[in-house]
């Protein structure tokens, strides 16, 4: 399952990336996907970007 996260995560669809932000449980190996959530800080849709920045609070106790 983390597997095909990571892989779901590296992909340009939006939606895809959207609905992992939004669904993605606390289980989720931050060090394999959390470069490809920082592209969403900067990607030109304001929905991507939010949902980035919610996603923090389900990482950040994960990240070190």
């Amino acid at each position: 399952m983390a597997l095909s996260l990571v892989k779901n995560f590296a992909s340009p669809d939006r939606a895809i990336r959207l609905s992992l932000l939004e669904l993605s449980p606390q289980y989720v190996v931050v060090e394999k996907i959390w470069p490809n959530v920082l592209t969403g800080f900067t990607d030109t849709v304001p929905i991507i970007r939010e949902a980035t920045v919610k996603s923090v609070l389900l990482l950040a106790p994960k990240v070190t």
